[in-house]
C-alpha cells in the first residue's frame, strides 16, 4: 500500500516538486499532523483505501491529497478550510493546470471530506470542495464523427488473413466479435469467457479498470 509521505523519486523535476511542497508543509504546519486534522486524514485516506481503488489510482489521489495538505496546512483542522480556500489554492497553486486536471485534485480532496463525513470527523454535507460557485472545466474533446466499421465480409477476410499469416487469429477474432476496447480485450481472463452461454464478459478485475 503506498504512504501518503513517501519521498523517493528518480525524476529530478519531481524531485523539486516535492522538495517545494515539504517547505510549504514544514511553513504552514510542521511534519507531525494532529489526530483529527487534515493531514491525519489524508493518511488515514489513503492507507485504509476506503473506495477500493487500484494501487496506481491511490498513488495518484495520494499525490493530490499531499500537494492540499502541503498547502493548506498538516495541521489545519478539517472543519476549517472553507469553499474560499479552496479557490485561493485553486488560484495560487494549481492555475497552470487544465481544467481537467485541476478537476482530477479537487475530486481527490472532496472524496476525502465524503470519508471525514461518514466518520463523523465534520457534520453531513461539509463538503468546501461541494461549495465552489464555480468548478474548473474539462475540455470537451471535439472529433468528427466517422462511420468507420467493419461489414460482415471485410470482418471475414480480416480474420482470414490473419489466419493465413498466423497473426493471432483468436485475438483479431474477439476484437471483431466483441467490439472491445484493447485494454478490454487484452485484459480478459479465463473466467471472462462463458462456453456454454457464447458469452464474453468484460468486467473489471483486480487486474485493470474499466471507463464508466
Amino acid at each position: 500500500m503506498p504512504k501518503l509521505y513517501q519521498r523517493t523519486t528518480t525524476d529530478e523535476v519531481e524531485a523539486y516538486k516535492l522538495l517545494a511542497a515539504k517547505i510549504e508543509e514544514i511553513q504552514s504546519g510542521g511534519t507531525s499532523a494532529t489526530p483529527g486534522s487534515l493531514g491525519d486524514f489524508a493518511r488515514k485516506f489513503v492507507e485504509r483505501n476506503p473506495g477500493g481503488v487500484t494501487d496506481q489510482w491511490l498513488r495518484e489521489i495520494a499525490l493530490r491529497l499531499e500537494r492540499a495538505t502541503a498547502f493548506f496546512g498538516t495541521n489545519r483542522p478539517l472543519d476549517s478550510i472553507s469553499p474560499g480556500d479552496v479557490r485561493t489554492w485553486l488560484d495560487r497553486k494549481l492555475q497552470h493546470l487544465a481544467g481537467g486536471t485541476q478537476r482530477h485534485y479537487l475530486h481527490a480532496l472532496s472524496g476525502l471530506y465524503r470519508y471525514a463525513q461518514e466518520l463523523g470527523a465534520v457534520p453531513v454535507g461539509y463538503n468546501p470542495v461541494s461549495g465552489l460557485y464555480r468548478k474548473p472545466k474539462a475540455a470537451k474533446k471535439t472529433r468528427q464523427r466517422t462511420e468507420e466499421f467493419f461489414e460482415i465480409d471485410e470482418a471475414a477476410r480480416f480474420l482470414d488473413a490473419a489466419v493465413r499469416l498466423r497473426q493471432h487469429p483468436a485475438l483479431v477474432a474477439t476484437f471483431l466479435l466483441t467490439g472491445g476496447r484493447r485494454s478490454e480485450v487484452l485484459g480478459l481472463v479465463v473466467g471472462d469467457i462463458d462456453f456454454d452461454a457464447d458469452l464474453v464478459r468484460i468486467q473489471p478485475h483486480a487486474h485493470r479498470r474499466l471507463k464508466r
